[in-house]
């Protein structure tokens, strides 16, 4: 009962619990569920590891555990720790997962965090196996192969198709085949009296909502007004308008953003079917008046940008390598309904890895002036200073610093900034 009695302790105040003690709410239920599978908390990962096998990241649970009403909080600890301590089956025999074989599309950071978490947690270990995934949509959600048991998810890696003697383009169509079978119906339309447009939202509710995307004319068949756009704010919601109708792209970011509330976020970054495929939209090019989804997208990106520096600052110092992580810095309006400017700071003298921020402000500290450049124009200008990097979302390591000519090449002029004193 110890889990339990601590968990209603801390549910008697309103406030939302800190992961360390989240983490020991964690290591109570497991030491009770499994007494000799001692855990060890590494607070640096937020993560579990357990003595007879396996790791647990607590992100997503300590998540949907702080958002569940609390009469279901226990439950959910519960069934998290339960599938942490759990044998993974041996999936030998394709013949035998087949019929549970389906695509999971799933955010491209959250897979890409991942990879830093396990990085940091076994720098000597080859991890590229553990992420094979394939970039799907300019590259914002990443592709994977999942086995879909009775109560949890198994990703599946290349190497798994290699054993079980498929390629993985066959696996992949017998999943999409699967998923096509769940995908019978389930629209929900809101009509525009007005205009008789309608907006449609799915009910499947079976976490695999974005990766329908896999199978665009479940979509293409819904009536719209120009391009199908599609918002798939959680795992467990899809959102389908046309990209003529402002009013309905309008309404569509109302609803997402509570939606993300209640259930696991993937993104309020809209994608539209295109010739070339799904690719990602921006509705405010075309609608001015729609700032919401450039505050949603830049939004997003910040706190990707946050997570990814927190951890790879540790992973370079693991490695032992000095390097200045430089943040995605956002200027705007204190309620975050505008934002007016997205930059990140070179310094001379300073090696840094740039997020792909808006712009750069080029501090000179030698001669205590700065300027700004939009990070496009620095690319195109100055590409040899900017090594592009193994890392999602895109940060860049500095080569130098531009020389005066470069400065002027990229429409560049400093201003003078006052002294320290």
């Amino acid at each position: 009962m110890i889990a339990f009695v601590t968990h209603v302790f801390v549910g008697l105040f309103n406030r939302k619990i800190s992961q360390d003690d989240f983490a020991k709410l964690f290591l109570q239920e497991a030491e009770q569920r499994d007494p000799s599978n001692e855990t060890t908390y590494k607070p640096e990962s937020f993560s579990v590891q357990f003595a007879k096998g396996g790791q647990s990241f607590l992100h997503n649970v300590y998540e949907e555990y702080t958002s569940a009403k609390k009469r279901d909080r226990h439950h959910v600890l519960e069934r998290y720790v339960r599938l942490a301590m759990m044998v993974p089956d041996a999936h030998d025999d394709f013949a035998e997962v087949f019929d549970k074989l389906l695509p999971a599309l799933r955010p491209r950071f959250y897979l890409e965090h991942l990879k830093l978490q396990l990085e940091l947690q076994n720098p000597d270990e080859d991890i590229s196996d553990v992420t094979d995934t394939r970039n799907f949509a300019d590259g914002h959600f990443a592709l994977s192969l999942a086995i879909d048991a009775e109560d949890h998810i198994a990703q599946v890696a290349d190497s798994q198709c290699e054993e079980w003697g498929v390629s993985y383009g066959s696996a992949l169509e017998v999943a999409k085949g699967n998923l096509r079978e769940r995908s019978d119906g389930a629209w929900a339309a809101v009509e525009f009296e007005e205009t008789g447009d309608c907006i449609y939202i799915s009910s499947w509710n079976d976490c695999y909502e974005p990766s329908r995307l896999l199978i665009p004319d479940i979509i293409t068949a819904l009536e719209v007004r120009g391009s199908h756009v599609v918002l798939c704010p959680t795992r467990s919601h899809m959102i389908v308008i046309g990209s003529e109708h402002k009013e309905g792209l309008e309404m569509a970011m109302a609803l997402a953003e509570p939606m993300q509330e209640k259930d696991r976020a993937v993104s309020l970054v809209p994608v539209i079917l295109s010739e070339e495929g799904w690719q990602t939209y921006h509705p405010e090019d075309d609608f001015p008046e729609l700032k919401s989804y450039r505050v949603a997208r830049i939004m997003e990106r910040a706190e990707e940008y946050a997570a990814q520096k927190k951890l790879l600052e540790q992973v370079l110092e693991v490695r032992g390598v000095d390097k200045f992580v430089a943040s995605f810095t956002l200027y705007g309006s204190e309620d975050q309904s505008e934002i007016s400017m997205v930059v990140a700071t070179w310094t001379r003298n300073v090696e840094t890895y740039l997020p792909e921020s808006e712009s750069i402000a080029l501090l000179d500290t030698d001669e205590h002036r700065v300027c700004t450049v939009p990070f496009a124009k620095a690319l195109e200008v100055i590409p040899h200073r900017l090594k592009q990097l193994d890392y999602y979302p895109p940060r860049y390591e500095t080569i130098g610093f531009p020389t005066e000519e470069e400065v002027v090449a990229m429409g560049c002029e400093y201003e003078p900034i006052g002294e320290p004193s």
